[in-house]
């Protein structure tokens, strides 16, 4: 075979894991089943964790006695709340990254020489 980078990088890239199949095997895994199943774990998790603080809120809202303050606590709770959602979006992103694309050879590959210098996965 050819010595160039563009075919040294395909032959790395089909020869991970010792087995011409065993890189799709185990992307089709990723993408299929671990990273489904782990995000929606973590995804449970978040929305369990969502539930125990809108209980709690409402029972410290229904203790309170001026109108003023409830406003204002519902207004901190939103705020709270908000940020926990952009917060658990990130966190699923970086769970769906780390799971789909740590089993794929293409992140270790050289894109240089390829012709896309500014694409590396």
């Amino acid at each position: 075979m050819d010595q160039t980078p563009f075919f040294q990088n395909l032959t790395r890239m089909w020869t991970t894991n010792s087995t011409p199949t065993a890189w799709p095997t185990n992307t089709l895994k990723a993408v299929y089943f671990d990273c489904p199943v782990a995000m929606a774990a973590h995804f449970q998790s978040f929305l369990g964790r969502c539930a125990q603080d809108q209980v709690q809120f409402l029972t410290d809202l229904s203790r309170e006695q001026n109108p003023a303050n409830i406003l204002t606590r519902e207004m901190a709770y939103l705020q709270q709340s908000t940020l926990a959602w952009n917060t658990e979006m990130m966190e699923l992103a970086e769970l769906f990254q780390s799971k789909v694309l740590a089993n794929t050879p293409l992140q270790n590959t050289n894109w240089n020489a390829f012709g896309g210098g500014n694409n590396a996965g």
